[in-house]
């Protein structure tokens, strides 16, 4: 499950969490540099798989992000 304290402990090219349940679509992606930023993926009807990046960690935070 995606939390507050599960992105914090993220750790640089850590495996992102799966998007399931409540947070289908929304993924945390924390590379080499660190900067964890907000993706939200999607499938179009051509069966293309199209992810967005709709903020950064800590400056969005989850409960604004899954408002979105």
């Amino acid at each position: 499950m995606l939390s507050h304290q599960a992105i914090v402990k993220l750790k640089p090219n850590s495996k992102v969490p799966p998007d399931r349940n409540e947070n289908r679509g929304l993924r945390v992606a924390c590379p080499k540099t660190g900067k964890k930023r907000f993706i939200y993926r999607y499938r179009r009807t051509d069966g293309k798989l199209v992810e967005m990046t709709i903020g950064y960690f800590p400056q969005m935070q989850l409960a604004e992000d899954c408002a979105q």
